[in-house]
């Protein structure tokens, strides 16, 4: 996650499986996660420069058969969709139980 002026809040959740970074954004504030499956985040690092556009935070992901599977997103508060910090990580939560518990649709004839 690109963290641009490096003035928002980076959030580490591995157990759940996001990490996410709530920035202000001009006279708004936006919300950007990566998010992963149930044990596949083992842990998250940051590094920090005074360049603008230049820190990143990084999420630790383990390769499965050569691949690694990961969501990535953002909220802005503008499209009124997640007002704070807390709706966005609500949003994250609730995602992160989405993809640990996929909806099975069985046919029966």
């Amino acid at each position: 996650l690109t963290l641009h002026e490096n003035d928002g809040v980076v959030n580490s959740n591995p157990k759940q499986g996001y990490i996410s970074y709530w920035q202000p954004h001009k006279d708004s504030e936006l919300g950007m996660a990566i998010v992963s499956s149930k044990g596949t985040m083992f842990g998250f690092e940051k590094y920090i420069t005074d360049k603008i556009d230049q820190s990143n935070a990084y999420a630790h992901l383990k390769v499965e058969e050569g691949k690694v599977v990961y969501y990535a997103g953002f909220g802005w508060k503008e499209s009124e969709q997640y007002k704070n910090k807390r709706e966005w990580e609500a949003y994250l939560a609730l995602f992160v139980k989405k993809i640990n518990n996929p909806i099975a649709v069985k046919m029966i004839n």
